[in-house]
């Protein structure tokens, strides 16, 4: 007969069978342990990629925890998401998405199952999840992702129209994903809590910077799917060398995509080099040493968010009004062709003008992380 209490394993003892000080040697594998707690309701959660959404969405686990209070939370995730879930007390299990993950989970009986991905592997694995109700997306019969229930409906239509409801929309990320899984959303908020070994990274790297002066984070890049989202080579430049002028001390931040970006930059300005090879572990214990995070719309501006930093972001071709900030501010390019996601050639270079993130001027920049240095 399976066993409901939350602690059981199956394949060895669960961990309140170790508390000697409660039951020596008595202890009694059945509803009488004192420990025991039944799960009401089994509920998986499939958020994948990329890093960036995986930790906007922690506020998500807070939500279905005090929804279903007896649950026990699934998250399917992939590795480098998991890095950021692994310390998430709302989170009961977390399982990296492979091969041998996916089979066995096909075997599994949930009670609820919220897909919040729409690319194929998430949307098959909705389609085949055994689960008594489910919510967000699957794979349609043509191919493409399909909403499951009302709450996605919004969300599933604004990203078919980038240019009028996408523009217009006044939702920010986590109200859209409380809609698809059907919970009220009363302002639930991030959760990252890293491991004691990327802390004392942390204060290593520390001991090299001085204590009496402010410390700026520039981030450099955004990965490559999305070029547009990085503020320009020169903008970062012209701040550095005015954030220097003005004694404060800079960490230029950036990862293997950035390795020739930063060494561009390192040869024009005096700067702290963070290092493009850290683990992303160790990168979000870096940023947590900073005063103030300067960031296009990347993992970095979540991790910010997360140790609730005050983060300057700067957007261009994806929705400002998407994120929601608990400290900074958020600059956006002036130009109408903003939320195009880097879909098609930016129209504004092909006629030779300055495209969104090139009219963010660096005024801008240096008002903004001088008001929250106050």
């Amino acid at each position: 007969m399976e066993n409901t209490c939350i602690h059981f394993k199956g394949d060895r003892p669960c961990k309140p069978y170790w508390d000697k000080q409660l039951y020596k040697n008595k202890f009694k594998c059945s509803k009488e342990c004192k420990q025991y707690k039944n799960i009401k309701n089994r509920i998986l959660l499939i958020k994948l990629d990329a890093i960036g959404d995986v930790i906007r969405t922690t506020p998500l686990a807070e939500g279905i925890k005090k929804n279903y209070p007896n649950s026990q939370l699934t998250w399917l995730v992939n590795q480098y998401g998991a890095e950021f879930l692994k310390n998430n007390p709302y989170i009961d299990r977390i399982i990296i998405y492979n091969q041998e993950n996916v089979n066995a989970l096909l075997c599994e009986y949930f009670d609820l199952m919220i897909n919040l991905d729409k690319d194929k592997k998430a949307t098959y694995m909705a389609n085949k999840i055994n689960s008594k109700e489910k919510r967000g997306y699957i794979l349609g019969p043509y191919g493409t992702p399909f909403p499951l229930n009302k709450g996605a409906e919004y969300h599933y239509r604004i990203a078919l129209d980038n240019w009028r409801e996408k523009t217009t929309n006044k939702k920010n990320f986590q109200e859209m994903i409380f809609e698809i899984a059907e919970i009220h959303y009363n302002n639930e908020e991030y959760f990252l809590k890293l491991d004691k070994q990327d802390l004392e990274f942390a204060e290593n790297f520390q001991k090299k910077l001085n204590k009496n002066k402010k410390i700026i984070g520039i981030n450099s890049g955004c990965g490559p799917k999305y070029p547009y989202k990085r503020w320009h080579k020169e903008g970062i430049i012209e701040l550095i060398k005015e954030l220097n002028k003005q004694n404060r001390q800079v960490i230029l931040f950036g990862g293997p995509d950035e390795i020739e970006l930063n060494k561009e930059i390192k040869k024009e300005v005096k700067v702290i080099d963070a290092g493009c090879s850290n683990t992303l572990t160790q990168f979000a214990a870096l940023l947590n040493l900073c005063d103030v995070i300067f960031t296009g719309d990347t993992m970095t501006l979540h991790i910010g968010i997360a140790f609730k930093k005050p983060v300057i972001a700067v957007f261009g071709p994806t929705p400002s009004q998407e994120i929601k900030l608990y400290k900074g501010k958020k600059l956006t390019g002036k130009v109408d062709c903003i939320n195009c996601y880097n879909q098609f050639p930016c129209i504004m270079e092909e006629r030779g003008k300055p495209t969104c993130m090139q009219t963010i001027t660096l005024k801008e920049v240096l008002d903004a992380i001088n008001e929250n240095l106050k």
